[in-house]
């Protein structure tokens, strides 16, 4: 069975094309749609919700997890 959330670590090559950076997306899981969804974030590089570390993904995860999926205000 799949986690109802998890913190996605994502390595993008950044603009310069010469290093690279690493990130946690939060993501929840719908059954209905039996896979991930991300979040947007226009304001990052990526255009997904990031976090620079772990921890806090998975925190934004299951807060998004009780809002989206389980419909807990």
């Amino acid at each position: 069975m799949k986690s109802p959330f998890i913190a996605d670590k994502k390595t993008y090559l950044k603009e310069d094309k010469k290093h690279t950076r690493t990130v946690f997306h939060p993501a929840v899981y719908f059954i209905e749609d039996k896979a991930y969804c991300y979040f947007p974030d226009k304001y990052t590089p990526s255009g997904l919700i990031e976090y620079n570390n772990e921890k806090d993904a998975l925190r934004h995860a299951e807060r998004l997890h009780k809002q989206y999926a389980l419909k807990i205000e």
